[in-house]
Parts: C-alpha cells; structure tokens; sequence
C-alpha cells in the first residue's frame, strides 16, 4: 500500500456535524471519518471480506484544475483486496458529480486530478457514490447491525456456534434466523455467528432490503464449504 496511516485531517475540514470517530476492527485502531457517506463506506469496507486492509485519508496530492490553477486534494481510502489489488477510492454523493453548481464544478476537478494522478502513477482509481454502497432500503441499517454485533463478541468464543448453525442448515437447508435460534443451546451467541458466516459469504440472506429479525431466511453461500 502506499501508505500506512492516515493524513491528520482537523475536525474544521468536516462537514458540519457529521463527523464520526470508530473503532476499525481490521485495523485495530480509531478511524475518523468526515460524512454520513464516508462513514457508510467505513461500514462497508469493514464487513468485507475481500479487503484485508485500508487506510483513510491515505494521501494528499497537488494538479492543476480547469482554471490552471495548483491545487491539493486528499483521497477519502486506500484498500488493499485479498488479491493483492490495491485502489484508492474517492466517495462523493452522485449528486456532486451534476450539474454545474459550485460544489459539483469543484468535485469534478478535484476528481480529474486524482483519475490524472492514478494513471501516471499505475494505480487503479475509484469514485463509489451511494448507489455503490448502498444496495437496499435496509442495506444501511443492516449493515451498522452487522458490525456492532460483531465488536461486541469476540470471534474466537463463536467456533462452536459456527459449527452448529451450519450443520443444522446442512440438515434442514433453507431456514430462518427465528429457527436457527430456537434450536441452538446457546441463542445469545446465534446473531454474531450469523453475521461472522454472511460477511464472509458462506450463507446468505437478505441484508440489503429486510432488516435481520428472526423471519429473515438464510441459505448455502459461495463459501459454505470453507
């Protein structure tokens, strides 16, 4: 990666009061982010699997705008995938990208210097709007569920658990969260290990437009093997 640890942003630069201070679970430290949107993507990044690693606010750079004139912008992420792919990311509301106001003349150029500076440097260069992060009415909701559920358990008391939820549905197949609960002999740890299994794809429901109750149903994943 190209960096290691984020750029020190002062809390002036956030918008408003959407500033948000997290644990990163995957970094094993505090992480601050400067809107709703970052924090979504936050979220998002945290519960998949395919990242392994990523630092906010991960590098500053300078260009030329349309008027000519040096400016100097700072990439929201930088992600490193399983693969050994590595991108940094820029996360805008599509809504900055329209139109011909202030705010989306200034995101775009701000945008063209970071695609300009990725291509000269090799390295893959992405903008992920809300309708990248966001898949559902649900999604969001589902996904702050997800990630509190698992920071308040520690992964190694589920193997057990684990264990037990998917031999059961190797026996019953298709099934809801309400029966995997009843039949588990230890119900406070079934919500965690269902999450541990979804966000590493090795069953599936639908966390994008129902929220996870105990009607939610769940079946084989990709991965349910692994």
């Amino acid at each position: 990666m190209l960096s290691e640890k984020p750029i020190e942003m002062p809390r002036s630069q956030s918008y408003g009061s959407n500033y948000f201070i997290c644990h990163s679970l995957k970094l094993n430290r505090r992480a601050c982010f400067y809107s709703n949107l970052e924090y979504a993507n936050f979220l998002s990044v945290e519960l998949n699997p395919q990242i392994i690693k990523y630092v906010e606010q991960p590098l500053q750079i300078t260009g030329k705008n349309d008027d000519g004139k040096m400016c100097k912008t700072v990439f929201d992420m930088e992600v490193l995938y399983e693969d050994n792919i590595n991108e940094l990311w820029e996360i805008k509301y599509s809504s900055d990208l329209t139109g011909d106001n202030k705010s989306a003349v200034r995101a775009k150029s701000q945008i063209a210097i970071q695609k300009n500076w990725c291509l000269k440097n090799n390295i893959l260069f992405r903008v992920r709007t809300e309708n990248d992060i966001f898949q559902g009415l649900e999604h969001l909701n589902n996904m702050r569920f997800m990630y509190h559920c698992i920071c308040r358990t520690d992964e190694r008391l589920l193997g057990n658990c684990i264990k037990r939820i998917k031999r059961f549905i190797e026996q019953v197949g298709d099934t809801t969260i309400g029966h995997i609960y009843e039949s588990d002999p230890e119900p406070t740890m079934v919500f965690p290990s269902l999450v541990y299994l979804l966000i590493r794809d090795q069953i599936k429901a639908d966390v994008f437009n129902q929220e996870l109750n105990f009607y939610t149903e769940v079946c084989y994943g990709k991965r349910f093997l692994e």
